[in-house]
């Protein structure tokens, strides 16, 4: 029997977070999906589900039967999540991804609140230049958000063909301007949206030098301790803004269409930072 088979909902409101296997990612998406609950005084339990691809569908159905509320969708699945949902709340804001399931009389809903809640980073800055380091499915939520929020968006990354396929895929948003070099002369935000960063002493390239005051670093790789792209940001005097601040507001947005209720930002952001 997969694990999935074995879940039962017992009392209150039952949420899901659904993986291939259990990650750093998908254990802070559950500690917080946890912490809503605590904070709201609402009854229920998260659940963090590892399933196999070929089972990922009966599992969201086995799941919606049960009476759970919702699931999140965690990596690697959001791609197979929007195919599941019957459809999307906004569907042009997709990007062909959901990372949030809302389970409803009427069926399988999507939501891909990486876009929202990365859009909230840019509030209250003005429409700038923004470069944005490869083109990871994070990447994809933060072109959507700022194109969509009027900035200009360069995009760097080392498979220039792969990013090209997908500058036409991402047309309707705005215009990808693709760039040899990872140089940020000009812009106000600089995104990394690659897979460097896990390991210490590991960043993604970027040309410091042509960094202008106060341009806001933004790293989308999760990690327990700062990253060294953030270190190296802040010896700099730059502002920054790590991933657990982005996965926090995403689950926020999340949880408050679930729950129906207002979800408190600095709490859930420290359970976040929380070691």
């Amino acid at each position: 029997m997969s694990a999935w088979q074995a879940v039962r909902k017992g009392e209150g409101v039952h949420l899901a977070v659904l993986c291939e296997e259990p990650h750093e990612e998908a254990e802070l998406l559950q500690r917080l999906h946890t912490e809503a609950l605590r904070l709201t005084g609402t009854s229920g339990r998260s659940f963090l589900i590892p399933v196999q691809k070929d089972e990922f569908e009966p599992c969201v159905q086995h799941l919606r039967d049960l009476g759970f509320r919702g699931a999140t969708i965690a990596n690697p699945y959001k791609t197979h999540a929007a195919r599941v949902a019957k459809d999307f709340f906004v569907a042009r804001d997709s990007a062909g991804l959901a990372t949030q399931l809302n389970f409803v009389p009427g069926g399988i809903y999507g939501r891909n609140t990486e876009i929202p809640a990365f859009g909230s980073i840019l509030t209250g800055i003005p429409p700038q230049q923004a470069l944005i380091l490869g083109f990871s499915q994070r990447a994809r939520a933060a072109l959507v958000a700022l194109l969509s929020a009027g900035w200009s968006v360069r995009v760097w990354n080392r498979g220039a063909n792969r990013t090209r396929l997908l500058q036409t895929t991402f047309q309707r948003y705005g215009e990808i301007e693709m760039i040899p070099q990872p140089d940020p002369t000009g812009c106000a935000l600089v995104v990394n949206a690659t897979l460097l960063g896990k390991r210490i002493g590991e960043q993604p390239p970027l040309e410091w030098r042509y960094l202008r005051m106060k341009t806001l670093i933004c790293d989308l790789v999760l990690r327990e301790l700062p990253t060294d792209f953030l270190r190296e940001a802040r010896t700099r005097g730059l502002p920054t803004v790590d991933a657990r601040s982005v996965l926090a507001e995403q689950a926020a947005l999340t949880l408050e269409s679930w729950l129906e209720v207002p979800i408190p930002r600095e709490s859930l952001l420290r359970a976040a930072r929380k070691r």
